[in-house]
């Protein structure tokens, strides 16, 4: 009986220091904790990408919107009445009201020439107007700041995305990283390195440079090129300190 006990004990230390099945040298503990960090790594990815992409969407349909209200409002624009056709008929039809054998008196042509004088000074009134309307049109269309709020707006989203992918990545790294060292029946590091934050590097590039050159003939701000070259340097930031290139082969550089 007391062997059989023994035994029986035996095989449950066993089964508690069972690192599983097909993974010598990772305890079950140890993978099961990184199975649960990477799970909740994915999650939130998951959950940041969605309201990146749901910014996304609502920028596409903004602008979407906005250009179908400037064509509308540029039509209604163009069709606008001015006015002074209405000015020439009654022009017209005060002038042919003056009989024909009055027209010769010399007080009948004072009175025509004066009404031709009122009808042309009524019409430079209305040119006046409707030159002052389309410079107003035109200040109002140079100062909108719909374009300049929606490019740093894509910019911003568009870091975090780079943000989150450079998370997961980093993560993703360090999990797998833990995992082979665990085969390998290494120690793991005590000291985890400082992650890449993409999102610093955005902000403090437009902190930098909050202002770029613009192109002629642009309809881009200073500040909103500034924006799009932070993006710029965010991505590519990323890129030069997250993706390691392979070194070529030993004999490649050889005779």
């Amino acid at each position: 009986a007391e062997e059989a006990a023994e035994g029986g004990e035996a095989e449950a230390e066993e089964e508690k220091e069972d690192p599983g099945p097909g993974h010598p040298g990772v305890h079950r503990d140890m993978a099961e904790l990184l199975l649960e960090q990477w799970g909740d790594c994915e999650k939130v990815f998951e959950e940041e990408v969605r309201l990146s992409m749901r910014g996304l969407r609502r920028e596409e349909r903004d602008v979407i919107n906005y250009v179908a209200t400037c064509r509308q409002a540029f039509v209604e624009f163009l069709r606008r009445q001015d006015g002074k056709q209405k000015l020439v008929h009654a022009f017209q039809v005060e002038f042919n009201a003056v009989d024909m054998e009055l027209r010769a008196l010399d007080q009948t042509k004072g009175h025509l020439h004066c009404l031709a004088d009122d009808l042309r000074d009524a019409l430079w009134t209305k040119c006046d107007e409707g030159r002052d309307a389309a410079e107003q049109e035109r200040v109002s269309v140079v100062e909108d700041t719909f374009v300049g709020d929606h490019v740093r707006a894509l910019a911003s989203l568009l870091a975090s995305l780079v943000h989150q992918e450079s998370v997961r990545f980093q993560t993703t790294a360090c999990i797998a990283r833990d995992w082979y060292k665990g085969v390998a029946g290494a120690d793991l590091d005590d000291e985890v390195p400082e992650p890449h934050n993409a999102l610093t590097t955005f902000t403090e590039a437009i902190e930098a440079a909050p202002e770029g050159e613009v192109e002629e003939g642009s309809v881009l701000k200073p500040s909103d090129v500034g924006s799009l070259e932070a993006l710029k340097s965010c991505i590519a930031d990323a890129i030069e300190r997250l993706c390691v290139t392979p070194p070529p082969p030993g004999g490649a550089g050889g005779a």
